[in-house]
Parts: structure tokens; sequence; C-alpha cells
């Protein structure tokens, strides 16, 4: 899978959800997908504020210890999930890394629930992330909303709910999308 191009349609469509994300929040907006054992960030939008999380498109974040990398691969069976957590492996990024299987299962499997998969300083230190997973045109995406863990863990069920609505927005997309093609 190639990596998508910063002028792909895909980034184009969700340009203006997270330019809304950013707007509503004023915290960093990460666009990523999967690509082999990591997760690729696909766009930034960074917020003005002068505490925030900086990253630009092309970084590169573990799937176990990042927010995206946990909900990539939440969508797969529990054995299928455990297959992908052995061949990737769980290095100790910070001291609040999940590094067992068991951990990092359990996570995911609580995280599906709600489906916010989320991270407090498991990648980067200090740094709080809540993630979704979204589908658009087949293809298998995150979306994040990012900061200072106080930051966000003050405002985690508002941030909860714009990223919640972000998903039935791509749903609705889809299944108009589906339904214009049958017609």
């Amino acid at each position: 899978m190639e990596l998508i191009a910063r002028s792909d349609p895909i980034i184009d469509i969700l340009q203006p959800e997270m330019k809304k994300l950013l707007a509503a929040t004023d915290e960093t907006i990460l666009l990523g997908m999967r690509r082999g054992d990591h997760i690729t960030y696909l766009e930034v939008m960074e917020s003005s504020r002068s505490i925030r999380y900086s990253a630009k498109p092309g970084d590169i974040k573990p799937l176990h210890s990042s927010a995206i990398g946990k909900a990539m691969p939440s969508t797969l069976s529990d054995s299928e999930l455990l297959a992908v957590v052995r061949k990737v492996g769980m290095k100790k990024v910070t001291d609040s890394t999940i590094v067992t299987i068991d951990g990092l299962l359990e996570d995911i499997r609580i995280s599906r629930q709600s489906n916010l998969f989320i991270t407090h300083g498991e990648n980067v230190p200090d740094v709080m992330v809540i993630a979704v997973h979204i589908e658009l045109g087949g293809e298998p995406l995150g979306v994040a909303i990012t900061g200072p863990i106080g930051r966000i863990k003050k405002n985690q069920a508002e941030y909860g709910e714009h990223l919640i609505a972000l998903i039935q927005h791509f749903s609705q997309l889809e299944k108009a999308t589906a339904l214009a093609c049958i017609i």
C-alpha cells in the first residue's frame, strides 16, 4: 500500500472535517493510516496554542502505543489482533506504554465499546490522544484529537462526541455513495 499523497482525494474529503474539529477544539488534529508495522500521519493540523502536540505528515508511530495505531486493528477479531501484535512487537516507548499483550488487548476491547481509542502518554510523555477508526472509499483511516493530558482529559467527553459525529458523518457519506452507485 502506497502512502496517500497530500493531493489525494481522500485527504481532500477529510480536510474540511478536520478543519471543523480544529476550530471546535483548538487541539492538534491527526489523520493517519496503517502502513505495515506502524502508523503514518497523512495530514496534521496543529493547534494555535503555544503548548500543543506538534507533528508533520510522514511521521511514523508504533501501532501499540499510539491511539490511531490502536484504532486501526480494532475491527479485527481478537485472534487476528493477537497475530498483528505478536508480529509487530510491543517496545516500551515511554513509562506509560502498555507492553503486555493482555494489557493491550484489554485496552482495545474496552475502547471498542465506545469507538474511542485513547492513549495517556503511551507514545509521547504528557500527551493524550483520542482517536477513531473510519473507512473512506474502503480505506481504513484514523482521525485523532491530541494535546496535553490535562487539557484533553478535561474536554474528553466533548472531544469524544466530536469524533463520534465524524464517524457518523462518514458512515452516512459511504452509504450515500454506495446507494448512488446502485442507482
